[in-house]
């Protein structure tokens, strides 16, 4: 299950100012219309509360009441749309009862995320659409230090659900049950970043794939993968040559 105190969820998924409102502008235009929009995995409302700004009737699930008291206090202690503590294979909703799903980096963390799809396609009326972020496949450089870690750990580095890189795998499911895909426009961040911040993370076990691994072997795996890294790649603490692209994929259901 995922672990906001372990992930220090606001601090460290935020999006730059810039970033998070491109994201809720291109989120808002294609959501229009398809209310109610429900947010699997609503978590501390990253994604909900700048929709609701921007006028999108919006629904919230999710796993973990930390999650959702985080959301509250957020919304400044009173969260200004419908929310549950749900199972996003078995959602407590009727079938056709809303008008769109939208789910941001949740996928990777449902082991079933087939039976997730079926579900978010059972709850949403025809015409309506799913929106994914099932995030990004990663350089080739991003995938070089992803087998470093595997080499050490083990297939643990790998998410218990949809991995980032089987998009395709996404796309077969939703149109084995009839849904259309299309590719919203990318979204892409050219803040400076470092890939040093990820051996961060990794090694204060931020990252979901770290929290089976016991700390020692988690820390011995970041400090081993890091100075390999700074041999392959230089100062990773400089700016990374590649920008980060977010692109949503959506999906039409059948009507």
């Amino acid at each position: 299950m995922f672990d906001p105190d372990r992930a220090d969820y606001d601090r460290t998924r935020a999006l730059p100012k810039g970033l998070g409102d491109a994201v809720a502008e291109t989120l808002a235009s294609e959501l229009a219309g398809k209310s109610p929009v429900l947010e699997v995995g609503v978590g501390t409302g990253r994604m909900a509360l700048p929709l609701i700004e921007r006028g999108i009737g919006m629904i919230g699930v999710d796993l973990s009441a930390t999650m959702l008291a985080r959301l509250r206090a957020n919304a400044a202690g009173r969260i200004p749309f419908p929310v549950a503590m749900a199972d996003a294979t078995r959602l407590p909703f009727g079938a056709g009862a809303l008008g769109s799903v939208l789910a941001v980096h949740v996928l990777h963390l449902i082991p079933d995320w087939r039976a997730a799809v079926a579900e978010f396609l059972r709850v949403v009326r025809p015409g309506g659409s799913i929106v994914v972020d099932a995030g990004a496949g990663g350089s080739d450089r991003s995938r070089e230090i992803t087998d470093r870690f595997e080499a050490i750990l083990g297939e643990v580095v790998h998410n218990v659900g949809l991995r980032h890189d089987e998009e395709e795998l996404l796309d077969r499911a939703m149109t084995g049950h009839g849904a259309r895909v299309r590719l919203l426009p990318k979204i892409v961040d050219d803040e400076p970043h470092a890939i040093g911040d990820y051996f961060r993370r990794v090694r204060d076990g931020q990252m979901s794939w770290t929290w089976p691994v016991p700390e020692a072997d988690r820390i011995r795996a970041a400090d081993q993968v890091r100075a390999w890294a700074e041999q392959r790649f230089g100062d990773l603490n400089a700016p990374w040559p590649e920008p980060r692209v977010v692109r949503f994929r959506a999906y039409d259901v059948p009507g």
